[in-house]
């Protein structure tokens, strides 16, 4: 397949869409497809396309990002990643799904077929518990969470797994997709361990813009996981 020549038919097609959630895909698809040659070079690209059947649309991304795979007797670094990120056909109006392919993180918000989660999960992750899905990921409650689809994006979403897949995310950490993997993160963090590396760089050229996103939470703003139907 010749990826380079999908994207830029898939951008097209969607572009000249009338519907503005098409259009909004071409401008995500285009942005993700730029940082991987400019601000996440080497660390990031877009491998290509499919149709996974959960969604009409799945943007397949390489991701190098410091985390942990279980390798059978205890948890084992491990920093390449392929991820499917899910985009439903309302997007932004919902979230996408990030589904891991292949090694699958362990990790507290990755669900794995190996480690069953905390009891008391909301009715959409009880339902992925049912269907044993190995490797979907959940998202953290920050400030492009938000129902502002001006501040949320795909390059967004890429960046937030990068900090959960390394651990530089620590907050909302109640209820758990991986009980095991979130004890130890935590583990970690009360005896001052840091980062087990860098997450991606903020997806903003402007350093105030970068700055503002990483403010403070709102009042009201609880820091726990916000549970995202895809």
């Amino acid at each position: 397949m010749n990826t380079c020549t999908t994207a830029e038919e898939i951008i097209r097609s969607l572009a000249s869409s009338r519907n503005v959630c098409d259009k909004r895909k071409a401008h995500d698809i285009t942005g993700l497809i730029q940082a991987g040659s400019g601000e996440w070079k080497d660390r990031f690209y877009v491998a290509g396309f499919a149709n996974t059947g959960a969604a009409e649309l799945a943007v397949v991304c390489y991701l190098q990002a410091a985390g942990l795979v279980w390798d059978g007797s205890g948890p084992a670094p491990h920093s390449n990643w392929l991820i499917a990120l899910e985009i439903p056909q309302r997007y932004p109006l919902l979230m996408p799904v990030a589904k891991f392919l292949k090694q699958v993180p362990w990790n507290s918000h990755v669900f794995s077929k190996h480690f069953m989660p905390d009891n008391g999960l909301p009715p959409e992750l009880q339902e992925m518990v049912r269907l044993v899905s190995h490797g979907w990921c959940c998202f953290l409650r920050h400030s492009q969470w938000s129902p502002d689809v001006r501040v949320m994006s795909l390059r967004t979403i890429v960046w937030q797994i990068s900090r959960l897949l390394v651990q530089s995310k620590m907050a909302g950490e109640k209820n758990s997709l991986n009980a095991a993997a979130r004890d130890h993160a935590l583990r970690r963090a009360q005896a001052g361990e840091g980062p087990l590396g860098p997450p991606l760089p903020y997806p903003f050229d402007d350093a105030a813009q970068a700055a503002a996103a990483m403010a403070p939470q709102a009042e009201g703003d609880s820091g726990e996981i916000e549970w995202k139907e895809g």
